[in-house]
């Protein structure tokens, strides 16, 4: 079970009928900190909310025959100090049943850990930016500020700035955020 679990791109768990955890791929592992963790074949979340959500899904699997619908909406947990994690609920039914022996449903996270920063060196041969505008831009993909950027580059916040004016030029952008969302396509 663990090793088809792996290929799922994404962290993720798999549940049983009593909403025990039977399984967890290494991303789900990696991702889980004091805001959301398995303890006791339990998934735990500190999020009052969430996990008041996450009960009643609970519920619904132990009380429901296979084949009835478990909810779609993602399960929004809040964290002390990273972004919101989405939990997204999918049934495990019929053929898949029997690779994950005994699994009614998987969790499937979303933003559990921050995605690994984009090499600069791509940055630059997609929009031929320079290597400084390129490690600039790779920084600010990465949820960096300018001022905090610039400081990690060594380099003036108004450098740093005359840099970002060029990448938005070469990029055909106008703010931080198209950059951002134009650049993490990439990755």
């Amino acid at each position: 079970m663990t090793s088809v679990l792996e290929k799922v791109q994404r962290p993720a768990l798999v549940l049983n009928r009593q909403g025990l955890v039977l399984s967890c791929n290494a991303a789900a592992d990696a991702g889980f900190d004091q805001d959301i963790l398995v303890r006791n074949r339990r998934l735990a979340l500190r999020d009052k909310e969430a996990m008041a959500k996450y009960h009643r899904l609970v519920d619904l699997i132990r009380s429901s025959p296979d084949g009835v619908a478990l909810p779609t909406e993602p399960i929004v947990v809040r964290r002390a100090a990273k972004p919101p994690a989405l939990i997204r609920v999918l049934p495990v039914e019929g053929a898949a049943s029997s690779v994950f022996l005994g699994a009614r449903a998987m969790l499937v996270f979303s933003n559990l850990s921050p995605p690994p920063p984009l090499d600069a060196k791509l940055i630059a041969q997609a929009f031929d930016l320079t290597p400084a505008e390129a490690r600039l831009t790779a920084l600010l993909t990465g949820g960096l500020p300018i001022h905090a950027a610039a400081e990690k580059l060594e380099i003036s916040l108004a450098t740093a700035r005359n840099h970002l004016k060029s990448v938005f030029f070469k990029t055909g952008t106008h703010r931080q955020s198209e950059l951002i969302r134009l650049v993490t396509m990439l990755g």
